[in-house]
């Protein structure tokens, strides 16, 4: 149990200076280089801790704040020919 506690932690560290680096506005137009580089950065610290190595990461859903939700679930769309996936959260105003 501490072993995934700890890895826990170590994901949420580099995921979260991750999306810090990119603008909620951008994710989607960018969400392939994200992926990689958060691969990369997942595989060189849980390889370097933990002696684990990360063979895939996916993005599987983005819950933004209510203020961009909709325009970023339109950009999805957009990109998406109009099947966008994300949706914004209702029971955040």
């Amino acid at each position: 149990a501490e072993w995934c506690e700890n890895t826990s932690i170590v994901l949420s560290l580099i995921t979260g200076r991750m999306f810090s680096h990119h603008s909620a506005e951008k994710i989607p137009q960018e969400r392939e280089q994200i992926v990689d580089e958060l691969q990369s950065q997942l595989n060189s610290a849980l390889t370097r801790i933990f002696g684990l190595n990360i063979v895939d990461v996916q993005i599987a859903n983005i819950t933004y704040l209510s203020a961009k939700a909709a325009m970023i679930c339109q950009q999805l769309q957009q990109l998406n020919g109009g099947k966008s996936q994300a949706k914004p959260n209702p029971s955040e105003k």
